[in-house]
């Protein structure tokens, strides 16, 4: 009908001060994400179908599948990483290793 509507539920789980600990939801169309936080407002841990990301405390991350608008710094150029990727990131968010 051309509203562009998007149809999501989402189950959220907080600690005895309201502070978000996890997020569940389900979009149509699309799948369903998990993110999980430390308690302080930080996510940690993000899922979502082909992708999984994990951070630490010290801002390093590492990511487990398709990554989407990943740069080159170099050239600029903009690609994604297939689901077989590994990448893992510094606390500046560039690439330290990957493979392949």
């Amino acid at each position: 009908d051309g509203e562009g509507g998007v149809s999501a539920q989402i189950v959220g789980v907080s600690d005895s001060q309201g502070r978000t600990l996890g997020l569940l939801s389900a979009v149509d169309g699309y799948g369903a994400m998990l993110a999980l936080d430390n308690g302080k407002g930080e996510e940690r841990l993000f899922l979502e179908p082909s992708h999984l990301e994990l951070s630490d405390e010290d801002g390093f991350k590492s990511s487990l599948g398709v990554t989407k608008n990943l740069v080159t710094v170099r050239t600029g150029e903009t690609h994604q990483t297939s689901a077989a990727s590994l990448l893992l990131f510094d606390k500046n968010t560039n690439v330290i290793w990957k493979a392949p």
